[in-house]
């Protein structure tokens, strides 16, 4: 009868933080009613980047660390920052023009309120890791 006891490994826990980003690498938006563009944003952003984190996270791996959560666009912290642009510009002529003045009634009746421009930057890219004492 065998009494030794098998203990689970001792582990030692650390976040993984990338932010090594390219200067412009940004998604940007025309502001909609209630549209979940942050969401969007995230995931365009992971697009752009997931190979970098990967090749940076596989140098990690090599050192014996594994992530223990899932590695993905929930992972990535974004900033935003708001433009207001003019309430008419060159396609909102280019619209009336082209209906005959109709869009531009239509422009009058509505309101025309202007537009916000949000712009998504990464923030960080921060998973937990662990590996064996």
């Amino acid at each position: 009868m065998d009494t030794s006891l098998t203990l689970a490994p001792e582990w030692e826990y650390r976040d993984f933080i990338y932010q090594d980003w390219i200067p412009d690498q940004a998604w940007s938006c025309l502001e909609g009613a209630d549209e979940p563009t942050q969401t969007y944003a995230q995931f365009a952003l992971w697009k752009s980047i997931q190979e970098e984190v990967a090749v940076e996270l596989d140098r990690w791996r090599l050192d014996g660390w594994e992530p223990i959560s899932e590695i993905g666009p929930q992972g990535l912290k974004i900033y935003r920052t708001d433009r207001i642009g003019p309430p008419i510009d060159v396609a909102d002529i280019a619209l009336w023009l082209l209906t005959a003045g109709v869009a531009l009634l239509v422009y009058l009746f509505v309101g025309g309120a202007p537009r916000t421009y949000s712009t998504y930057r990464p923030a960080e890219f921060r998973v937990r890791v662990r590996r064996p004492r």
